[in-house]
């Protein structure tokens, strides 16, 4: 129900704290560099990116928040979309 837009925003609250397990709700709590979530592309010699590897063993149960999206050293490349 909590995905539902036409539901009002009490209903899909509840519902979707009713779902999250006590270490999501914890997580959301945290933050994480958007750094810690990059890794080299290909032989590791390339343009770093997104890493769904690296985001999964640093924020397991989720995350509240992405601090300094470009880091303070790391510069993404722009993406267009």
């Amino acid at each position: 129900m909590y995905r539902d837009a036409a539901r009002p925003t009490s209903e899909r609250v509840e519902d979707l704290l009713e779902r999250m397990t006590l270490p999501e709700k914890l997580a959301q709590l945290g933050a994480v560099w958007g750094a810690e979530l990059l890794a080299p592309a290909g032989d590791g010699t390339g343009p770093v990116s997104f890493s769904a590897d690296a985001a999964r063993e640093r924020v397991p149960d989720g995350i509240g928040q992405v601090t300094r999206l470009a880091g303070s050293g790391e510069a993404l490349a722009p993406c267009l979309y």
